[in-house]
């Protein structure tokens, strides 16, 4: 099979450099006395994922920055599981459900702030990571949070996500249940049974990597290269189809297909399509 490259175009080293100076103003910030302020246990994650974008768009790539950056982004979602987890147990048990102790809102934090949710995109990202770096206590963790804790008031997502994500707990846990999950997370993705999400996003960004998981699973070598440079190509063209996009850095890299290509190397394929929005070796290279 010829090798297939899918560059990356339109990333000023110079507006990145100045990102990652201004996220880690705002990392620092943010990381002081974060035990006890909620606000920025919300908020880090974010930061930290536009951190990790933003280093694996320099060139040459700093692997082992990007790897120290992955985990502390694994970090930040392991205390906000926590603090999420502290909020619906008081909730549960009738109390105040405002965290208590350890996750109690500082003095400095909005007086509307009187909640604390996840949302399926916090998932996903912390799912993908926890694979790219093959950190199983990650993902056996995120196994076990109920899917009722991706449920955050305001914000709404399709039904297929959340088959997707229940799909992807089982198959981490050794669940059986995982195939009709996944064939219902497929026929639900459908923009008929989609009423949410977007076309474009739909098509070009959130249906791709669960097809592509599909060929993992069912198909051969030959057809999962192809449907990951598909992949690669539609993630690309996403990001470059409106200028607003292009300054977006989620757009540089594809966390869930290089998740899932990294998933195709443990089976033993050899994964043909190279693009600097598939930075498989994050977690790989330690230098």
């Amino acid at each position: 099979m010829n090798q297939a490259s899918i560059e990356r175009t339109g990333i000023d080293p110079k507006a990145v450099g100045d990102g990652i100076r201004c996220l880690d103003e705002q990392i620092a910030e943010c990381s002081v006395d974060i035990d006890h302020n909620l606000r920025s246990i919300i908020e880090l994650p974010s930061l930290l994922l536009a951190r990790l974008c933003h280093v694996l768009a320099l060139e040459p790539q700093d692997w082992i920055e990007a790897e120290r950056i992955a985990s502390k982004l694994l970090d930040a979602y392991e205390l906000l599981i926590s603090a999420v987890d502290s909020y619906r147990k008081n909730d549960l048990l009738g109390n105040d459900i405002r965290p208590h102790g350890k996750f109690a809102r500082s003095r400095s934090d909005d007086s509307s702030l009187d909640y604390i949710a996840m949302t399926p995109a916090d998932f996903f990202n912390a799912f993908w990571t926890a694979v790219v770096l093959g950190d199983a206590r990650r993902l056996n963790l995120l196994v076990q949070i109920p899917v009722e804790h991706f449920i955050a008031p305001n914000v709404e997502a399709d039904e297929f996500l959340y088959k997707w994500m229940e799909a992807l707990q089982c198959i981490q846990g050794g669940d059986a249940r995982w195939a009709q999950l996944f064939g219902d997370a497929i026929w639900l993705s459908h923009p008929q049974r989609a009423p949410i999400a977007d076309s474009d996003s739909l098509h070009y960004l959130l249906y791709p990597p669960i097809k592509l998981f599909h060929t993992l699973v069912t198909g051969t070598e030959e057809q999962f290269n192809l449907d990951l440079e598909d992949a690669l190509v539609r993630h690309d063209y996403y990001w470059r189809s409106e200028s607003e996009r292009k300054l977006d850095p989620e757009g540089w890299v594809s966390l869930p297909l290089t998740a899932i290509a990294c998933m195709a190397l443990s089976k033993g394929y050899t994964v043909v399509p190279e693009s600097g929005h598939l930075p498989l070796a994050l977690g790989l290279e330690k230098g």
